[in-house]
């Protein structure tokens, strides 16, 4: 390995290890315990509606075909149960389906959709408490942060959740089987070389359906078969931890990189809300007819700019399309999951509208992306121009979710598929953290 220090060349795997199974995890700050109890909920809620998409079924269809049954619950409300690595896969797809499940700014992904899944399946079949499937979550959401955050130095280049994220999937079901440090250790080996690629701005530029976008479902898989290969004795070699240059294991345990993470109130393209929220807001401070708009101007950073599809053909399509998602925010003052349906996607009013939207590259922008991912909308009407301030998106450190509008977003994702109430009833039995995992997956039984 390029950089590599052969006198010590596991020592920042080791780091990782001595972490995943460290007692002082209980511990761990409040706010960062109050992130993992957090990430859980949304996922299960993204799962959930994600599930309800046809080419998630479609994927979930072919678990169901090729793996055997087993006691791991599918999460589309139909009471189903496949074998462990079937569920994640199915359930794994399904987190990141609608793109509304949350992320992590400086790794530029979404940790907890990769490791949910994993960790819920095995902590159902291990009898966990909320209590230690919380924790699991929290270990394995900051081992794949670290892993996100050191691929581009390993790789080069810019890659998808998928390439990163079986690190923290291997990292949470090894905390929850109780591995040894050393089986452990080649878990994380196993899921870092086998990881799949995921060149996620390929899939900005051409977006597919159901397996593409950020690679989730597949990097879930490997991080699952990496801990069975490795309790069979299989060995690994080493993890991207091991370079000379990459520190970042050493923050693990003294920095919670998961309480820097953002929750998505739209399904779609992070890139996008921030000019979603300033539609909005101009909508409700001047409240303009939007069919009277002639022009609608985003300045933007770069990535963002790659959003340009005007007319989405499938829903992962839409997801990625910034004139699209801007236009359905101005005609109708929101972006819901059913806006990605295909019979949305034929407005005819939303379609005309997205092919005025054009892009300004702000330099000033893109040197915050770092910091924030940040626009600025321009709205031109016959009679005036509307421009919005430089908008932070909802959802990000500087803009949280209340609590009320966090738990309106879970009734939005999980009420329907599983019935009213469900999502209140879900956040007060993950409030009790002795209570067993089986108390909290009975909502997705038939």
């Amino acid at each position: 390995m390029t950089g590599q220090d052969d006198s010590d060349a596991s020592a920042g795997t080791a780091d990782a290890v001595s972490f995943v199974l460290s007692d002082e995890v209980a511990s761990a700050p409040e706010a960062a315990i109050e992130h993992a109890e957090r990430s859980l909920k949304d996922t299960l809620g993204a799962i959930t509606a994600g599930h309800q998409l046809e080419e998630t079924k479609q994927v979930t269809d072919y678990a169901f075909e090729t793996f055997a049954e087993g006691e791991a619950t599918v999460l589309d409300g139909s009471g189903r149960k496949l074998g462990t690595e079937g569920a994640v896969l199915a359930n794994a797809v399904a987190a990141n389906a609608l793109d509304i499940d949350e992320g992590h700014l400086g790794s530029d992904g979404h940790p907890a959709a990769i490791v949910v899944p994993g960790a819920v399946a095995v902590a159902e079949e291990q009898d966990s408490t909320i209590r230690e499937l919380i924790e699991a979550t929290l270990v394995g959401y900051e081992v794949a942060v670290r892993a996100g955050t050191t691929r581009p130095e390993v790789t080069g280049y810019h890659t998808g959740t998928g390439s990163w994220g079986p690190l923290g999937t291997a990292a949470a079901v090894a905390r929850l089987r109780g591995l040894s440090p050393e089986t452990t250790s080649q878990a994380l080996a196993i899921a870092d070389f086998n990881a799949p690629i995921t060149p996620i701005l390929r899939s900005v530029a051409n977006p597919g359906s159901g397996l593409t976008k950020d690679g989730i479902g597949w990097g879930a898989y490997v991080g699952i078969t990496a801990v069975e290969m490795a309790e069979r004795g299989l060995v690994g070699s080493g993890t991207s931890f091991d370079d000379a240059d990459v520190t970042e294991p050493t923050t693990l345990g003294s920095e919670y990189a998961i309480t820097e993470q953002y929750y998505k109130p739209y399904p779609g393209c992070r890139w996008i809300h921030a000019g979603i929220d300033a539609a909005r807001e101009l909508r409700q401070l001047y409240d303009f007819d939007p069919a009277e708009i002639e022009t609608v101007r985003v300045h933007t950073f770069e990535n963002a700019i790659r959003l340009a599809t005007t007319k989405p053909e499938t829903a992962d399509a839409a997801e990625y399309s910034y004139p699209y998602e801007l236009a359905v925010a101005l005609r109708t003052g929101n972006v819901v999951p059913t806006d990605l349906d295909a019979s949305a996607r034929e407005d005819g009013a939303v379609l005309d509208l997205a092919e005025k939207v054009t892009f300004v590259h702000d330099e000033d922008l893109e040197a915050r992306y770092d910091e924030a991912w940040l626009s600025q909308i321009e709205v031109e009407t016959g009679e005036r121009t509307y421009t919005s301030d430089v908008t932070y998106p909802r959802g990000s450190e500087q803009r949280p979710l209340t609590d009320e509008e966090f738990q309106s977003k879970l009734r939005t994702l999980v009420d329907g598929p599983l019935g009213r109430g469900t999502a209140d009833a879900i956040t007060e039995t993950v409030a009790d953290g002795s209570a067993p995992v089986d108390a909290l997956l009975a909502y997705w039984s038939a």
